[in-house]
């Protein structure tokens, strides 16, 4: 190599440790290039790997196998080029090639690391094509020998591959423990695509038990490492992911945006394996809006693009697909060739979980009672959920459950039908998996009415629509009314409001059903972390809640969280504000009344005892309940019977209380402006929610959240808030709490250019210090605990430490902790 080659070559190893891709191609463009010598090769791989980076997996592949051709000779770095060519190659499911490549490798003369390498491509690649138990004997010696060599990258990624054959094999507490030992074993050295790949593995492991937002912290992560590597791939699986996740969460307008954004990068990477998961996950979306011709398109090319791939699961997926589309436009006898090929390829690769799911839909499609009898389906549903319940994913029964509740309906078994339905949907809506409860309220709806039973229909549908509408699923809402619509007999409210389905409807007194979770409370503070765990605790308790407050800091949501998260989940939330009913009209309101029963009753009316029956009644502000209602309502908590006005019969109920308010009862008990009977009723379980002004660093969080979720916010283009602001948000003491911070984010929104709020945007009160007399003025004590938290903080809880940041001795810290806490 003369001095113009070495002088490129070492500019082009600097520009790829620089990440600048497009320099590398530029410096290699004509020395690096076609036939290969020992004396090009180091360039032809420097070009190569920046190609396969940076937009040209394509160019990279042919590069690469341009290297290892008869009669080139890339001489020493020949394996190091078959290995990276390998590794690119599974990338793109073509295990049968990257095989190939690697058994040419020459073990005489490849270095240890890169056998290492090999080895791990070897064993994913066998796994893929079905030989699992090779890939995990190959991965053991490989993990043994890279501890021992103090191999910490080949040691995580021989832990990566094993956590996806188990994966594979249906093991999810086994994959995730392998992927945990992955994270650990890079724990301190530099973020690079192994880590990348552990944390999509590891958010994989999270999304398929429905734990959601550790799925999303996974995805961010990922795809952060690979945006910091200036890898288009890893970024464009990541994506991918991230779609997965939100069609899970049911946000179907984030999962397209990602979907799209994927898309864009597959094209531009000249990735196809990519390109082909978009195509699935957009058809997914476009079936979980109701879209099946559309969907349908999607997954045939997903199919078409999945034949050239070298891994059958790569076409059973599409296959299944397919089946599920063809069933969803009633086309039942079209559908079961493609799920009956899915389950025999699944069956013949072991892969006992998606041979269980492609039995499930295959079961549904003999949801045909005109022309079959149901009696296979219930056998195809019986071997699934034998298969899932032997390797432990109990998350997965909801979708047998919900299929058999369907097929239950269709045979008029109605009662039993509910049954498996709630325990369904029930799993669904535990682990938030919204896109799952709207689609089984959708289907159980359709096979009540072929039941011919149109009332428990209309019941769930109108439960269905209520979780859709609430958690924007707009084109699901829309779904659900005209399903109502069609089997109402008269007008129905919800047909007039066809048009308004536009935006998900902001939580007012009535009933509910949509979640309050972890993800929509913006909690920080410790404060506010033991409430929500208070409320967690509390939930499957079913024990009366009594929650104290001051206004605006969010009891109702409490209310609701605890109510989501408990077993009454699929009946709805009653929400009854006591403050606000005329003194007359209480009685009527809780317990209902009958014809006649006063002037202006012409009809018999259900109250809100009737309407919460199986769920939960949330009475806030119940410090303003007039005293002969309290004793009405006693009774009712008592009896667990209620009277409607008008009516000598009394009707037994079972629903859970609820209450709140922002006066101190036992004041009120003292002054008898409340029944003491009633307190100690009401106050089994209580929760007090502290003001804003004491947990001042849930104010950032509570900030992020309106301005991502709220819709006056967001019509705006509020992006974010300036650093000045939100410094005076915090100091500010907020008297009206976070609705008194919405209200000013709303003012400011109006004034606010280019998207951020700025300091002169706030209202006065907040930017003007004295300007409430001195409530916004932070007193010695107050000043010193917030000093003592940033203390803390720094130093990661560590007491000793955060003292020698304040220039104290520990036992000093400890005293003004201990002090802090009694107050």
């Amino acid at each position: 190599m003369d001095m113009e080659e070495k002088d490129v070559l070492k500019k082009a190893e600097q520009a790829l440790a620089a990440l600048d891709y497009g320099l590398v191609e530029e410096l290699t463009k004509k020395i690096g290039r076609p036939p290969v010598t020992p004396r090009n090769a180091p360039l032809v791989r420097i070009r190569s790997l920046a190609l396969s980076r940076n937009g040209g997996t394509a160019d990279a592949q042919e590069l690469y196998y341009s290297a290892i051709r008869k009669g080139a000779d890339p001489g020493p770095l020949g394996p190091q080029i078959r290995v990276d060519l390998a590794d690119l190659l599974v990338d793109q499911s073509l295990h049968r090639q990257a095989l190939a490549v690697l058994d040419g490798i020459d073990p005489g003369i490849a270095p240890a690391d890169v056998r290492r390498r090999a080895d791990v491509l070897q064993a994913h690649a066998l796994s893929s094509l079905g030989d699992h138990v090779s890939a995990i004997k190959a991965l053991t010696g490989v993990a043994a020998e890279a501890r021992d060599a103090g191999d910490k990258t080949a040691l995580a990624d021989a832990q990566n591959r094993m956590s996806l054959v188990e994966y594979r094999r249906g093991h999810v507490t086994e994959a995730e423990a392998w992927a945990l030992q992955a994270l650990d074993a890079l724990c301190g050295l530099p973020p690079g695509p192994v880590l990348g790949r552990t944390h999509r593995y590891l958010a994989i492991l999270a999304n398929v038990q429905c734990r959601f937002d550790e799925a999303l912290e996974h995805h961010e992560k990922e795809i952060s490492i690979f945006k910091r590597l200036r890898h288009l791939r890893g970024q464009c699986r990541g994506l991918l992911g991230l779609a997965m996740t939100s069609l899970g969460m049911g946000e179907m307008e984030l999962a397209e945006h990602h979907l799209k954004k994927a898309q864009r990068l597959a094209e531009t990477d000249q990735d196809e394996s990519s390109l082909s998961v978009t195509y699935s996950r957009l058809g997914i979306l476009m079936l979980s809006r109701g879209q099946a011709a559309e969907a349908l398109k999607l997954f045939e090319k997903d199919l078409a693009i999945a034949r050239h791939a070298e891994t059958p699961h790569n076409s059973a997926y599409p296959l299944r697909n397919i089946g599920r589309a063809l069933y969803a436009l009633g086309k039942n006898e079209e559908a079961r060739t493609p799920l009956d090929e899915s389950i025999g390829i699944f069956r013949d690769m072991g892969d006992t979980v998606n041979l269980a799911l492609s039995l499930v839909e295959r079961a549904s499609c003999e949801c045909d009672c005109r022309n079959r009898p149901l009696a296979s389906a219930l056998l195809r549903l019986a071997e699934a959920r034998s298969l899932i319940e032997g390797v432990g994913r109990q998350q997965l029964i909801a979708q047998v459950e919900t299929a058999e509740a369907n097929i239950r309906a269709r045979l008029g078994e109605m009662e039993r039908a509910e049954e498996c339905f709630a325990r369904g949907v029930d799993v669904w809506l535990r682990h938030e998996a919204l896109a799952r409860s709207v689609e089984a309220y959708l289907s159980f709806g359709d096979a009540l009415v072929a039941g011919g039973d149109r009332e428990r229909a209309l019941r769930y549908l109108k439960r269905g629509l209520d979780v859709a509408r609430q958690t924007g699923q707009l084109d699901n809402a829309r779904i659900f009314l005209e399903k109502i619509d069609a089997i109402s007999d008269g007008p129905v409210v919800a047909r007039v409001r066809r048009d308004s389905v536009s935006e998900p409807p902001r939580p007012v007194s009535g009933i509910h059903t949509a979640p309050v979770t972890g993800r929509n409370l913006a909690a920080r503070s410790q404060a506010m972390k033991r409430v929500l765990d208070l409320a967690e605790k509390v939930a499957p308790a079913d024990l009366p809640v009594l929650i104290t407050g001051e206004t605006g800091t969010g009891k109702e949501l409490i209310a609701r969280f605890i109510h989501w998260h408990s077993p009454r989940r699929i009946s709805p939330m009653v929400v009854v504000n006591c403050g606000a009913i005329p003194k007359d009209l209480v009685e009527s309101t809780l317990f209902g009344h009958v014809s006649g029963a006063f002037t202006g009753a012409v009809a018999d009316k259900a109250g809100s005892f009737d309407l919460a029956d199986g769920g939960t009644l949330f009475l806030d502000e119940i410090g303003d309940l007039p005293l002969d209602s309290q004793v009405k309502l006693l009774r009712a908590l008592q009896s667990g019977e209620i009277t409607r006005v008008g009516d000598p019969r009394t009707i037994r109920l079972n629903v859970r209380i609820i209450a709140a308010t922002n006066r101190r009862l036992e004041a009120e008990v003292h002054g008898a402006r409340f029944r003491e009977d009633l307190y100690f009723r009401l106050n089994v379980f209580p929760i007090h929610i502290p003001p804003l002004r004491d947990r001042p660093e849930d104010i950032p969080a509570l900030v992020e959240h309106m301005i991502s979720n709220e819709k006056d916010l967001r019509d705006r283009g509020v992006r974010q808030v300036s650093r000045e602001a939100m410094k005076l948000l915090k100091r500010h003491r907020w008297p009206g709490n976070a609705r008194e911070l919405f209200n000013a984010l709303q003012r400011a929104a109006v004034l606010c250019r280019g998207g951020v709020i700025l300091a002169e945007d706030l209202p006065e009160s907040v930017t003007t210090a004295f300007g409430g007399g001195n409530e916004c003025f932070q007193t010695l004590a107050e000043l010193t605990d917030a000093h003592i938290k940033s203390a803390l903080e720094l130093a990661r809880g560590n007491q000793t430490r955060a003292a020698r940041l304040l220039g104290v001795h520990r036992n000093t810290l400890l005293k003004w902790l201990s002090t802090a806490s009694r107050k």
